[in-house]
């Protein structure tokens, strides 16, 4: 069970992340597939980059490939590009998915945090709130520390009880 919003937020970026990462690997697996389809071809990326697996390992020709794959998403470069029509369109595709994807996920995070910081702001408004009764109805030192202690103690078994509380406080006499 997550406790704080941040913590929320934080799961759920690297859950997105993750996810992008997924995207780039199957990317990265079709764009190889792309390029060995048709061996007979002289006109494919990895004839063109030397990138056959005659010429290179498995784990650089998949490193290729998924520098390419992020390289759709603008993170980075790389120095192979398509070589056939059939790897153009493929790249096309893949470049359209991506920036709907980068767009949908940095709106999301800005969504998440702007979210919190609301929800920051108005906790901050709640506590102001309280400090203003206590101060306006001259309550003691002692009290308001023992008040503030409970509330914390609340707030750490449950937010929900803690805003009713607050509600609660301003009926004392």
């Amino acid at each position: 069970r997550v406790k704080s919003a941040e913590t929320t937020a934080l799961l759920r970026v690297l859950k997105q992340f993750f996810g992008i990462f997924m995207m780039c690997h199957f990317f990265a697996c079709f764009w190889y597939l792309f390029g060995t389809l048709d061996k007979d071809r002289e006109d494919r990326w990895p004839v063109e980059f030397k990138a056959t697996k005659d010429e290179r390992n498995i784990s650089f020709l998949y490193m290729l490939c998924l520098q390419w794959s992020l390289a759709q998403l603008g993170f980075g470069g790389t120095y192979v590009y398509p070589d056939n029509s059939i790897e153009s369109a493929f790249a096309v595709v893949v470049a359209m998915i991506c920036v709907v994807v980068m767009t949908l996920w940095l709106a999301d995070i800005v969504t998440t945090f702007v979210c919190i910081n609301d929800n920051r702001r108005e906790q901050n408004k709640k506590v102001q709130m309280m400090k203003d009764y206590l101060k306006q109805k001259e309550v003691s030192f002692e009290l308001q520390d023992r008040m503030w202690l409970v509330l914390k103690h609340m707030d750490q078994k449950n937010r929900s009880q803690v805003e009713d509380s607050v509600s609660l406080i301003k009926d004392l006499p």
